[in-house]
């Protein structure tokens, strides 16, 4: 009778099981499809040149699994560190939201902007074999795309499996192996589902600087690779487990659109650990051993720039992020990617230049407004770009003191394969004067470092170098954010950031979408904005050119613009003891502006509180009844006198 009754309870425990849990992947093939026209599919047969180094059993990505996710990854990827070279099994699992009205499937192959040739040696479509085109178009060639045999409707499912190897290049941009060999970087690496939204794939053209374009995706990896070294990645590590002289980690990440990773030897890494009122954040440093004397300045930094953004913005919506020092072999600039970091460290860094603080700013402000708000990096680059260096300085600016500048003639002089900072009892370095930098002034400073500007609304590919490229859609973008901010005030702006950032959290933003923000402040034109901040690259340039005295109590200021931008600006009349102000809307090539005082007037200034930071020339913006000399006769004699002891140092080295 016992033997009946545990007989019938294993019965009802297996109903339930069957009931409870998701179909076998062979079963789930049968009823993911709606489409009723769609025969049922069966397993390939194994490749017998699969690379042994992976592994090639890929079940498949459930919801379940990943919850809340209509677009997954998983991947077995393994490193060879002695062949140069790298081996990628991966299965995307897509989730239609809406019909697919294409007879194509796009997948993105970024990794061909840094690789000769990649060999993609098998593929599979719902487990049919299948082939990757490319388009002969040069601007296309890493977008690939799978002709569909049929219709696929909103809730269907797409599986596509690829394996495919290239070798891995000796780094020029950052992506692939230092000089050394001990140091691997490896970004845009794995093939990515293009973008399908509104009936129209965003499959990306080959830009040598945008970023990529991505939906949010979670990603399951394997990575498999030497034990000698060390990985670290966008992802948070489940499981380590050691092979002979491999390693095999396995690493998770959720909602996030690229994936990176490195792998390095002999570097130093160091936790952060930090708490806001919903969760705890676990943030990852890696630091060359000669720069590990930097940790407490970094983690000051990344807790600054979270206490910020979880006082400004509420929940942080990351629990892992990777930072990295970069070693000089490694040929790479700062960059961020989604949970991941990069940046330099000079070999002397004081506090006071404000690196690598911030530097640390920048690349957390780039989570909040490059990954987390999604925005095509292609079409639209200056969004996220403006935003995150606008936010990035104000991050630093509001927990450290501004930067200060030094104008120097040297700061070290060689004398026989030595550094000496004095020479004969003479000092080597000189300074006319060390200043503050406000915010602002080094992106004006950048942004003005080339001859000519062109409008944000660029598309990446349209640039002709990386200097041209940064201007506009990283330097100048801010400029115009903080003139924005000026000009609308603090409080404004920053419920405008707060509304977007709530409004597109793990969503795509687009330029309309910031200019609808704009809109709903109803006394603020903005057409005006966009035709002359966004949609044109037009000059601004306000000057004072005079000031005439009609009559004992009436004077005119003479203004004039000098550049094609348009902007409203304060003009004020300085008097012994007051300042007036009055409205110019800026639309005049010129305008006379008439104020009535009885005081002695001393000056006029157009724009004097400097909320226009795209204006070129703040030296012609103010205008002096009675010419003072004693400013550049002060500077001449500085100047005279460094002149002077610099060649009396140079004279007197043999």
């Amino acid at each position: 009778m016992k033997n009946l009754l545990l007989i019938l309870l294993l019965v009802i425990l297996a109903g339930l099981n069957y009931l409870l849990n998701p179909l076998s992947d062979n079963q789930e093939e049968n009823t993911s499809f709606k489409n009723p026209n769609h025969s049922p599919n069966l397993n390939p047969n194994p490749n017998p040149n699969l690379n042994p180094n992976l592994n090639p059993n890929l079940s498949n990505l459930t919801n379940q699994e990943i919850p809340n996710s209509n677009l997954a990854y998983k991947i077995h990827s393994n490193i060879d560190t002695e062949k140069k070279r790298i081996d990628i099994n991966q299965k995307i699992r897509w989730v239609l939201k809406e019909n697919l009205n294409s007879d194509s499937l796009f997948i993105n192959f970024y990794i061909k902007r840094y690789v000769q040739a990649v060999n993609i040696s098998r593929t599979y479509l719902n487990k049919e074999s299948a082939e990757v085109n490319f388009s002969a178009e040069q601007n296309r060639s890493e977008s690939g795309f799978i002709l569909l045999k049929h219709k696929y409707y909103s809730g269907d499912t797409i599986q596509v499996e690829l394996e495919l190897n290239c070798t891995i290049p000796r780094a020029q941009t950052g992506f692939g192996y230092n000089a050394d060999e001990s140091f691997y970087l490896f970004y845009e690496c794995f093939p990515a589902l293009a973008v399908y939204e509104d009936g129209v794939w965003h499959h990306n053209p080959n830009s040598r600087f945008g970023g990529v374009y991505n939906s949010f995706a979670d990603y399951e990896i394997e990575f498999s690779f030497p034990d000698k070294f060390n990985l670290v990645s966008s992802g948070a590590t489940e499981e380590t487990i050691k092979q002979s002289s491999q390693k095999v980690e396995k690493v998770t990440a959720a909602n996030i659109t690229d994936f990176s990773f490195s792998l390095h030897k002999g570097m130093v890494h160091r936790n952060i650990y930090f708490k806001d009122q919903f969760r705890n954040v676990l943030v990852e440093v890696v630091l060359l051993s000669a720069h590990d004397q930097y940790f407490e300045r970094i983690e000051k930094a990344v807790k600054n720039s979270l206490s910020f953004f979880a006082n400004e913005f509420g929940e942080i919506p990351f629990t892992n992020l990777s930072l990295i020092d970069l070693p000089r072999t490694s040929h790479s600039k700062n960059f961020a990617k989604s949970n991941f970091g990069a940046f330099n460290i000079d070999l002397i860094s004081p506090e006071e230049l404000g690196k690598p603080e911030l530097d640390i700013t920048g690349l957390i402000a780039e989570q909040y407004f490059s990954f987390v708000i999604n925005s095509d990096k292609i079409s639209e680059t200056w969004i996220s770009g403006g935003l995150s260096r606008f936010y990035g300085s104000k991050v630093y600016y509001k927990y450290y003191p501004a930067p200060r500048i030094s104008f120097k003639i040297a700061t070290y002089y060689p004398v026989l394969g030595i550094n000496f900072l004095s020479y004969q009892e003479m000092p080597l370095v000189y300074t006319l004067v060390r200043n503050e930098i406000p915010m602002g002034a080094d992106e004006v400073e950048k942004m003005l470092s080339v001859p000519v500007l062109g409008s944000v609304v660029q598309n990446s590919t349209s640039h002709y170098d990386y200097q041209n490229f940064e201007n506009n859609t990283i330097y100048k973008p801010a400029v115009i954010l903080q003139s924005l901010e000026n000009i609308l005030g603090e409080e404004k702006f920053s419920s405008i950031a707060k509304s977007i950032y709530h409004s597109f959290k793990f969503r795509t933003f687009s330029a309309n979408d910031f200019f609808n923000e704009i809109k709903s402040i109803p006394e603020y034109d903005h057409e005006y904005f966009i035709a002359n901040y966004y949609q044109n690259a037009y000059s601004f340039d306000y000057a004072v050119k005079s000031i005439d005295t009609i009559n004992d109590t009436t004077y005119s200021v003479y203004v004039e613009r000098i550049g094609e931008g348009r902007a409203k600006c304060e003009i004020a009349l300085i008097t012994e003891t007051d300042t007036l102000v009055k409205i110019w809307d800026g639309k005049q090539k010129y305008q006379t502006v008439v104020f009535n005082t009885s005081e002695t007037v001393i000056a006029a200034v157009v724009d004097p509180m400097r909320k226009n930071l795209l204006d070129q020339n703040f030296s012609n913006n103010s205008y002096t009844v009675d010419q003072q000399y004693w400013g550049s006769l002060s500077l001449a004699i500085r100047c005279f006198f460094w002149f002077q002891n610099a060649l009396m140092v140079l004279g007197s080295i043999e």
